[in-house]
């Protein structure tokens, strides 16, 4: 009797251990859900121009979750849950943030810039180097925001081919770092990380004349390029739009639309209040299973601008 009782309380002890872990420690999972959208006209800024109903779409994103969270959102699919890669996984919350933040600055200068050469209206800028968005090595020789602006004595310039730098084993980086110009020597580890660099511009002067209120928000990345260069395009050749007009994906210098992460639960976030979605072209296929007309794939900002133009019915 004793011995069956003592066996009991093992096995009850062992019962609520395994219970506490599933609802208590955390796991390496992460999850991304749907978020909201947030509109170009609380962004930018345009002297004497007014913004069209334009918003560029975000997710939430937990990290990191319970294995009793992570069965949940697998069984209800309410998100998805994925294992960060190890370059995201050394990152603590506070880098993350702020490497995201890099991203959103380089992107809204690069949508400013193929905005504004898109419509033909004086703008004058500079390239300042790389930001840094990822770590080399949990040591921070490479720090978050870190700007490179030099390796190997190679000044970087926009079209640099980082391949040269592939096989060299010492590397000398000059960066500016807290706007202080440092150089940082690294010598090659076989378990270094990829760098995940942004380029990063200066804007001098444009006209009419532009400014970011959502640089101070805490929304960041990179995925609503496309739509804020559409805003800005829209706001400065002065043509506005009657419609709910929102989509995803990154910009590149060039008008290029990139990939972004979290396609599904954006559309997710939105599907009930928009007229159009527009979204990268290589990335249109996970929503195939959706079938919606409104949602639009689009590979530059030409393709973007050229669907608006041929659907007069959302002309304001």
């Amino acid at each position: 009797m004793f011995k069956s009782l003592t066996k009991m309380k093992v096995m009850l002890a062992i019962l609520y251990m395994c219970i506490v872990s599933l609802l208590v420690i955390p796991s390496r999972f992460q999850v991304v859900l749907p978020g909201d959208t947030s509109l170009m006209s609380d962004q930018v800024y345009i002297e004497d121009h007014t913004i069209s109903h334009i918003s560029s779409i975000y997710v939430i994103s937990y990290e990191p979750i319970t294995l009793f969270q992570s069965i949940i959102l697998n069984i209800t699919q309410q998100g998805s849950v994925f294992l960060p890669s190890e370059s995201t996984e050394i990152l603590t919350l506070a880098e993350k943030y702020n490497a995201a933040q890099i991203q959103k600055q380089s992107s809204y200068i690069i949508s400013t810039i193929v905005a504004y050469e898109k419509a033909q209206k004086d703008i004058t800028y500079a390239f300042d180097g790389f930001g840094v968005t990822s770590l080399i090595n949990e040591k921070r020789t490479i720090q978050i925001g870190d700007v490179i602006t030099s390796i190997n004595g190679i000044v970087l310039t926009q079209s640099t081919d980082f391949n040269q730098f592939a096989n060299v084993q010492t590397l000398t980086i000059q960066l500016v770092r807290d706007n202080k110009k440092l150089v940082v020597t690294h010598e090659r580890q076989p378990l270094d990380l990829p760098l995940a660099l942004y380029p990063m511009f200066s804007l001098i002067e444009a006209t009419p004349n532009i400014s970011f209120p959502g640089l101070s928000s805490t929304i960041g990345g990179p995925s609503g390029g496309v739509m804020m260069t559409l805003a800005i395009y829209l706001a400065i050749t002065e043509q506005l739009y009657d419609a709910r007009i929102v989509g995803t994906g990154t910009i590149q210098l060039d008008g290029s639309i990139g990939n972004i992460g979290g396609l599904v639960e954006k559309y997710r976030t939105v599907k009930e209040d928009m007229d159009i979605m527009f979204v990268p072209e290589n990335q249109v296929h996970l929503l195939v299973e959706y079938d919606d007309e409104r949602i639009v794939a689009v590979s530059s900002i030409d393709d973007v601008i050229h669907y608006l133009d041929t659907h007069d019915a959302f002309v304001d």
